[in-house]
C-alpha cells in the first residue's frame, strides 16, 4: 500500500506527451510586388522529384556523414515535393513578375518549372553534436512548354550553421536563405523568358 501511495504523485506529475510540431517554407512572406506591367506569360509550377532518402513528412537530421535519422514529432505539412511546389508557386506570384502562376496545366502555361531536391536536412556535426547546420541542395529548371526546351536553370546548394538548435530554427534559416537566392536569381528569370519571348 505505501509503495502504491507512494508511486501515485509520481504519475500524476508525469510531463505531458510530446505534441506534434509541422513546419512549411513561407518562401512569399515579405516578398514585394512590382509596379512594372508583369511578363505576359503563364509559369505552371509541378512537383519537384525528391531523393527517396528524403521523400516523407519526417524531418531529416545528419548525426555522421553515414547515418540519418527522423524526428518523430517534427514533420513537414506535406512531403516535400509538393512543399516546394506550393512554396515556388506562391513566391512566383507574390513577386509579380508574369502574368499567372499556377500549380495546373489551366490556364495553358508558357513555361513549366521543375526541380529536384537532393538535399534537405539538419545537419549536426562536433564530437557531440554541438555545431548544427541547415543544409539544402535543389536543382530548378524552367522548360519552354510546347517542347521541354530550358530556358533558366540553376543549382542552389546551401549549408549555413545555427546558433539556436532547434528544428524550427533549422527551417527558417532555411526558408531566409532560400528567398535570398530566389530574390537574385529573378532577375535572371525574367530576362530569359522575355529573350525566349520575343525569339519567336
Amino acid at each position: 500500500l505505501l509503495a502504491w501511495v507512494t508511486a501515485v504523485p509520481a504519475c500524476f506529475g508525469s510531463a505531458p506527451p510530446p505534441t506534434m510540431k509541422y513546419f512549411r517554407l513561407p518562401l512569399w512572406e515579405g516578398v514585394s510586388t512590382p509596379r512594372a506591367a508583369p511578363v505576359p506569360a503563364v509559369i505552371q509550377v509541378e512537383a519537384l522529384d525528391v531523393l527517396p532518402a528524403y521523400d516523407h513528412l519526417r524531418i531529416v537530421y545528419r548525426v555522421s556523414p553515414v547515418q540519418l535519422r527522423h524526428y518523430r514529432f517534427r514533420q513537414w505539412v506535406v512531403k516535400p515535393g509538393r512543399l516546394f511546389q506550393e512554396s515556388l508557386q506562391r513566391w512566383l506570384t507574390a513577386t509579380g513578375k508574369f502574368r499567372e502562376v499556377t500549380s495546373t496545366p489551366r490556364p495553358i502555361p508558357n513555361y513549366v518549372l521543375r526541380g529536384r531536391v537532393v538535399t534537405l536536412e539538419q545537419i549536426e556535426e562536433g564530437p557531440k553534436r554541438e555545431r548544427w547546420y541547415a543544409a539544402l541542395d535543389l536543382h530548378l529548371s524552367l522548360h519552354r512548354a510546347t517542347d521541354g526546351k530550358a530556358v533558366w536553370r540553376t543549382r542552389i546548394r546551401q549549408k549555413t550553421r545555427v546558433k539556436k538548435r532547434t528544428p524550427q530554427q533549422i527551417v527558417t534559416t532555411m526558408t531566409r536563405d532560400l528567398r535570398g537566392h530566389l530574390t537574385r536569381a529573378l532577375p535572371a528569370i525574367v530576362r530569359s523568358v522575355r529573350q525566349d519571348l520575343a525569339s519567336r
